[in-house]
């Protein structure tokens, strides 16, 4: 590569010019640079209810109808933190319902988890206290045996001041 000037010329590719050594910490501290720039996405759990991130010792804020909650720490069965919530049913439609919590009615609400099912489906389910347990919106289903992301956007009914997530 010539410099005349502004003007590069031979610019072909089979030649070049060195400018000078790059070593190995140079090179390390423009990767370190780079990356404090980088935009990394991350799930964290954002709550209104107690044990949603799982981190409390024990099942006492998640109850079971046709199923047992269980905390477990075994890395493979644990997607982030240092244990998850595993569910063992005991018949058919069983689920794990989490603690109450106080909200607005008629009032757009964002739920989501981050779950597998390896046998059956995992359902993300809301239910409105205020209204005799019933569910609301539609429910969300995975049944892959990876984990998956499942998340919804649903208004609460003009009657709901107090629901649960199972």
């Amino acid at each position: 590569l010539s410099h005349g000037g502004s003007n590069y010329s031979n610019t072909a590719d089979t030649e070049y010019e060195i400018i000078g050594p790059l070593s190995p910490d140079d090179l390390n501290m423009c990767i370190i640079r780079a990356m404090r720039h980088m935009k990394l996405t991350t799930h964290l759990p954002l709550t209104v209810f107690t044990d949603a991130d799982m981190e409390t010792s024990g099942v006492a804020s998640w109850t079971g109808t046709n199923a047992t909650p269980l905390k477990t720490t075994t890395a493979a069965d644990v997607y982030s933190g240092t244990q998850a919530l595993n569910i063992a049913l005991s018949s058919a439609n069983g689920y794990v319902q989490g603690p109450t919590f106080r909200t607005h009615p008629s009032t757009k609400i964002y739920t989501s988890c981050i779950g597998r099912a390896e046998v059956g489906t995992l359902s993300l389910q809301l239910v409105n206290i205020s209204d005799s347990s019933a569910l609301f919106g539609t429910a969300v289903t995975y049944s892959g045996e990876e984990y998956g992301h499942l998340w919804r956007v649903d208004t609460t009914p003009s009657t709901c001041e107090e629901m649960a997530v199972r």
